[in-house]
């Protein structure tokens, strides 16, 4: 899959192959749509203070939330981070991915990342976009 970062919305691609792969296709567009949703709340992708959480979040909360991203990324894509850090460890993939891991195997993301949940359940009310994105992934 693909995202595009052009306005107003952004575009998501998710290719022929991809689709015809069964189960696969939906963590690709679950994956996608993370991109889209942090494109269209926060107008840019690979924010480094990580705004989808929140705004003004403090260094401690920051440094948290990378962390349980990190891990979010290790359970979806064993060794990502250690084989491609530079593509894993960007602020939009980890993003991408939690949004990724909420939708598709959303099990044990309260165990890998308490903050960055607890924190995104608060950005429900500002915005309805990742409120849709939350009421789909509890199905």
């Amino acid at each position: 899959g693909r995202f595009q970062p052009v306005k107003p919305h952004g575009i998501a691609k998710v290719d022929y192959e991809t689709m015809k792969s069964g189960g696969q296709y939906m963590s690709v567009l679950a994956h996608e749509i993370g991109h889209a949703i942090e494109f269209n709340v926060l107008g840019k992708l690979n924010d480094k203070k990580l705004g989808i959480f929140g705004k003004s979040l403090d260094d401690q909360t920051v440094s948290k939330l990378y962390a349980e991203l990190r891990a979010i990324t290790e359970d979806i894509s064993p060794g990502g981070l250690t084989n491609k850090p530079e593509y894993y460890g960007k602020p939009e993939e980890l993003i991408a991915r939690f949004f990724e891991k909420m939708f598709s195997s959303p099990g044990n993301i309260e165990d890998l990342a308490p903050t960055a949940v607890k924190l995104l359940e608060k950005q429900r009310i500002a915005n309805p976009m990742i409120d849709e994105f939350i009421q789909a992934a509890k199905g």
